[in-house]
């Protein structure tokens, strides 16, 4: 270990040298030991730094903090050279240090020069490599405050008395005490744990983006620090998972719901396999980052490698437009798929941005409506080429609706909703449509209501269908005794609030010309159009604007529209739409459930037959995809795309297929 560099630059700030991009040098820092109270000392040195031979070291996930209030620490071991780092930084040093021996770290903070623009760039696309390849990740919460060991000794008690099953989201009990698997016995948790815990999660830490990579990535078992108390991340993980399915009640429970609705993504990571780009960017939506450009790199290298040719790459030598722009067409490019745009809104015009490019963090909205949804089926956007980068991009769609009125959900900050607020609305919604009683049980108008605003996402939608999910049924049931048409309901059916909460936050109920009920953004008005397009699996709110040109209000789901019906009609009347999971890849794919005979299609049952040269070809997966080969051009349809929702093919079949210029 060598600390030469330190000693020539003598006393004074430390002046970084440059690393040897040719040999993949990246730096480390040695943390030297000492007591407690002890000035800090570290050692930076420069090594060559290999995916298949990486050096032995632990990498730091923290938050860096306020930008005001420097530390000076010494670098060197002897003489007094400094550098500067956050408070945060600071404080979590005397925690890591070891009393008898070196600590080998990285930190990014002081491992990368953050004022060299071009080796931050450099070391920022490296990062996947460091974090998968550390010895460990050791993830620092902050010092310890009155009640961090009640939450931390609560979350180990979970998990002596459990084991989780990540792939069913199941408990089974690994004591004698068999009820902490039961999830119909409420969990032995207090008031002073349940705000122990909330504050817990609530630190900091958990708000940043950048963890998303920091605890994916590393194949070791991370392990969180707070002050002195060490658990693993894992243990973390099944503790806010068992929350999240048990049942509670005290007068903390929407709070502590709140913090662990808001982290379960991150802690489920791992065991939902791929996860594309736009969905990695809805779910990390409410995640905070000092510079709005890393919105879009830190996601980076969680991407699948064969997604990582996208054409984004780490580059803060361009601007947040730039980046943006770039980050949403080339993502169109590489899916030929439009989900990206779902969170974009002519409300962000005035940020300098076409209204076809989301400004990220995108906070309007509590839960993206394409989760239970296929409204384009399996067509794919058609190719935008190299358009977009003068401001306009160009798609192809179905118009199906204009909006005649809209009402906007009035409700308290995202997740602080009560279930009283979320009640409150509904019924205020449903008065304003004239849904009153008396009303029958198989009334049409509460179904088309309840499956609007539940954005049809129900327990049938899976299958085989979960039982940790509500039915469409018990939904009615719940809908019908909130609007005051049932006597009698069980306190677990209306825990349908809780995630209609998270479809209407933000949004407002619409009422076409024709009749159709919908969602929409809080920005739809009068006269905007809902539309179908192409690689698209929400409808799309558009608003015309001047010279035949179209401003993007945001993603929408329209009663009626949500199965490709605008495409291929109605869906013949025994048949469902449904995910289906394949427990080999982890990913679940849309298909078609025949209710008489329990029997799943991958493909659409309104389609004919293929067109001339098209076969498909067996695969291990077929029970899931169908691929296609054309035997007379050689052109394949893998993961479900299907020839007979190409462009050509709809127009044959009659679609009014339309152009729309977006601006």
């Amino acid at each position: 270990m060598e600390d030469a560099t330190a000693l020539r630059q003598g006393s004074g700030p430390y002046q970084y040298l440059p690393l040897d991009e040719g040999a993949g040098e990246i730096r480390l820092l040695y943390l030297l030991p000492g007591l407690f109270s002890s000035p800090i000392r570290v050692i930076l040195e420069s090594t060559p730094f290999s995916p298949d031979a990486p050096p032995d070291f632990e990498a730091l996930s923290y938050t860096w903090g306020s930008a005001e209030n420097h530390t000076d620490i010494f670098v060197g071991s002897s003489g007094y050279c400094t550098l500067v780092v956050t408070q945060n930084l600071a404080k979590a040093l005397p925690y890591l240090r070891l009393k008898d021996r070196p600590r080998t770290l990285w930190i990014d903070a002081i491992c990368v020069n953050q004022s060299d623009m071009a080796e931050r760039t450099s070391q920022v696309k490296r990062m996947a490599d460091i974090y998968s390849k550390a010895t460990r990740v050791v993830v620092w919460l902050g010092p310890a405050s009155e009640d961090s060991s009640m939450a931390i000794a609560f979350f180990n008690k979970i998990c002596s008395k459990t084991a989780v099953d990540w792939q069913t989201y199941s408990f089974r009990p690994t004591s004698a005490d068999t009820w902490w698997a039961d999830m119909s016995v409420p969990v032995p948790l207090d008031q002073a744990q349940s705000i122990s815990i909330s504050s817990l999660l609530s630190r900091p830490w958990f708000d940043r983006l950048w963890i998303w990579q920091e605890v994916c990535l590393p194949s070791g078992d991370t392990i969180v620090k707070c002050g002195n108390q060490t658990i693993r991340w894992s243990s973390v993980c099944q503790a806010i998972l068992y929350l999240v399915k048990m049942n509670f009640s005290h007068g903390n429970r929407n709070l502590l719901k709140m913090r662990l609705n808001s982290v379960i993504q991150l802690c489920d990571r791992q065991s939902r396999g791929y996860i594309p780009f736009p969905t990695l960017l809805d779910e990390t939506k409410y995640c905070k980052c000092s510079d709005p450009r890393d919105r879009i790199f830190a996601l980076l290298s969680l991407l699948h490698p064969s997604e990582r040719v996208t054409g984004i790459e780490a580059d803060y030598s361009k601007t947040v437009l730039e980046v943006y722009k770039n980050a949403v067409l080339c993502t169109i490019r590489f899916y030929q798929n439009l989900g990206i745009l779902a969170t974009a809104s002519v409300e962000q015009s005035n940020l300098g941005l076409p209204s076809w490019v989301p400004k990220w963090p995108c906070r309007a909205i509590g839960r993206s409506l394409r989760y239970s949804v296929w409204a384009s089926g399996e067509t794919l956007a058609v190719d935008i080429g190299d358009q977009g980068y003068e401001g306009i991009l160009q798609v192809t769609g179905v118009s199906v609706a204009t909006i005649d009125r809209v009402k906007g959900f009035k409700l308290p900050k995202y997740g602080f909703a009560t279930k009283t607020d979320i009640g409150h609305e509904i019924r205020r919604i449903a008065s304003w449509i004239n849904l009153r009683g008396p009303l029958e049980k198989d009334s049409k108008d509460l179904l088309t209501f309840c499956r609007t605003i539940f954005a049809d996402e129900f327990a049938e939608i899976f299958h085989p269908q979960r039982s940790d999910e509500l039915s469409l049924k018990e939904c009615l049931q719940a809908l019908r005794f909130l609007l005051g048409l049932e006597e009698n309901v069980d306190d677990w059916n209306m825990s349908f609030l809780g995630i209609v909460g998270q479809y209407v936050y933000g949004r407002s109920f619409f009422v076409t010309k024709d009749g159709s009920l919908g969602l929409s953004p809080k920005a739809a008005k009068p006269g905007d159009i809902v539309t179908v397009l192409l690689g698209g699996e929400t409808a799309f709110i558009l608003r015309p604007a001047d010279d035949g040109y179209y401003q993007v209000v945001g993603e929408a789901y329209c009663y009626g529209f949500m199965d490709a019906e605008a495409l291929l009609g109605p869906l013949p009347g025994r048949f469902q739409l449904v995910k289906k999971r394949e427990e080999k890849t982890k990913i679940s794919w849309w298909g078609h459930m025949d209710r008489e005979t329990e029997s799943f299609y991958c493909e659409d049952p309104r389609l004919g037959e293929l067109p001339s040269g098209w076969r498909r070809k067996g695969h291990p997966s077929d029970k899931f995809w169908t691929w296609f080969v054309n035997e007379e051009t050689g052109e394949e349809m893998k993961e479900g795309r299907d020839p007979r929702f190409k462009e050509e093919a709809l127009k044959q079949r009659g679609v009014d297929l339309k152009l729309f210029k977006l601006v």
